[in-house]
């Protein structure tokens, strides 16, 4: 079980215990655990949040490779996955225009070259038609990295 943020395995023994003993227990925490408890759980995680050019896609062979239904690492494409030109955020969880994607495929090789030389960031979402995407377009926008 994780253990919430910056918590040492030894503090969430004590709180794990102090909730099936019941709330007296977690009593005898020091004043410091009890502070860095409460700032673990209180202090959130900071945002990451990337300036990325998305685009979007639907599997159609004339948009992606001859096997439009399978994504570069083996899964289903679908809605709710993304492909990246940034091999670093495979199998991570984005936040683009309040939709969770998970990077689950890779973008053409001149796109992936595009981020070697430049440094510019980019995503290509995956839409239910071919209409949907075309409609999507391509826009410029904050992108959240959640994992």
């Amino acid at each position: 079980m994780a253990n919430l943020g910056k918590m040492s395995e030894e503090m969430f023994a004590k709180l794990k215990g102090g909730i099936k003993g019941g709330i007296k227990t977690i009593g005898k925490m020091s004043e410091t655990e009890f502070q860095e408890l409460k700032n673990s759980i209180l202090k959130p995680k900071p945002r990451q949040l990337l300036n990325a050019e998305i685009s979007a896609y639907s599997a159609s062979k004339d948009e992606t490779d001859d096997n439009p239904n399978e994504t570069s690492i083996g899964t289903r494409t679908r809605v709710g996955i993304a492909a990246s030109n940034n091999e670093a955020l495979y199998g991570k969880k984005v936040k683009i225009e309040d939709q969770i994607y998970t990077i689950e495929d890779t973008m053409n090789e001149r796109y992936r070259k595009a981020f070697k030389n430049s440094g510019k960031l980019m995503f290509d979402i995956v839409k239910s038609t071919k209409k949907e995407a075309l409609d999507f377009g391509r826009k410029n926008l904050f992108v959240e990295i959640l994992d």
